[in-house]
């Protein structure tokens, strides 16, 4: 069994970061605390760790700790698992450190990595799923899904994941046996659904191939995630946006001519009726 240290080595946790996370001195009674709050009172958790001015580094020394304390009550499967969701921690820590010059979790990002800790979110390849009642009705022509009844397998997109498209189907069958017999009912809401992209990217792009294993039931042309997600930030003037990458000046210049980007909702089907066969 891995020590903390190979732990947070197995991830890729910066050097600096775990010299960081092991000049924190936690009293016994503090961690003991900290535990509590965590397991049995987590709103009361973040709303300590949020009024901290250290919020992102603390939180950065407890949640490898939780992170480890689960891995070792684990099987071989279900730690790799778990490992490879751990490695979001890395990734977060790494983006605080190249925004802020601080070793820490990015903020407010412990508020979707307790549900990694918790095993409510599961990496699973190149993609993260997590199991939830539908929030709203679905009635479309593939399939009726009712709101608080029905569950499906909500996808999160790793940041700076690639998309490569043989992986992601990769992922998705394998979350399909991973999570039976809940039906493999996949749903995606984010940036990466908005039909806009079609527009802006050519067919054989990596994002449009994804999209494309979707159908697209809804759209929100106001909500601006796109903006933050490809130019780091929303600005009131779309020329003051860099142009770095393809999909920037694309993008930006859609935006310069008065177009919106949006975000999408869409639903994958084809697995849960392939089950059905």
């Amino acid at each position: 069994m891995r020590s903390l240290m190979e732990f947070a080595s197995a991830i890729a946790l910066p050097n600096e970061a775990w010299q960081c996370i092991q000049a924190y001195q936690f009293s016994a009674a503090e961690k003991q605390r900290l535990h509590h709050l965590f397991y049995h009172h987590r709103e009361s958790f973040f709303q300590y760790i949020e009024q901290r001015d250290d919020a992102g580094s603390i939180c950065m020394a407890l949640y490898l700790e939780f992170f480890y304390e689960r891995y070792r009550r684990m099987n071989a499967e279900d730690a790799e698992i778990l490992l490879n969701g751990a490695q979001d921690l890395t990734l977060w820590v790494k983006l605080n450190y190249h925004y802020f010059q601080v070793w820490g979790i990015i903020w407010g990002m412990w508020r979707f990595l307790d549900r990694i800790i918790d095993g409510r979110i599961v990496r699973l390849g190149c993609l993260e799923f997590e199991v939830k009642g539908i929030d709203k009705t679905i009635d479309s022509e593939e399939i009726y899904l009712l709101k608080g009844r029905s569950l499906i397998i909500n996808i999160h997109i790793p940041e700076q994941e690639h998309l490569e498209l043989s992986k992601c189907t990769a992922a998705l069958k394998q979350a399909a046996a991973y999570f039976h017999p809940i039906p493999p009912i996949f749903y995606c809401d984010s940036w990466l659904m908005a039909p806009v992209l079609q527009k802006l990217l050519p067919a054989d792009s990596r994002i449009v191939q994804f999209q494309k294993l979707f159908t697209i039931l809804e759209t929100d042309a106001e909500n601006r995630q796109m903006e933050e997600r490809i130019f780091d930030d929303i600005m009131d003037d779309p020329n003051d946006y860099e142009e770095m990458t393809s999909l920037q000046r694309s993008a930006k210049a859609h935006l310069v001519n008065g177009g919106k980007l949006g975000t999408g909702i869409g639903i994958l089907t084809k697995y849960y009726f392939e089950q059905r066969l």
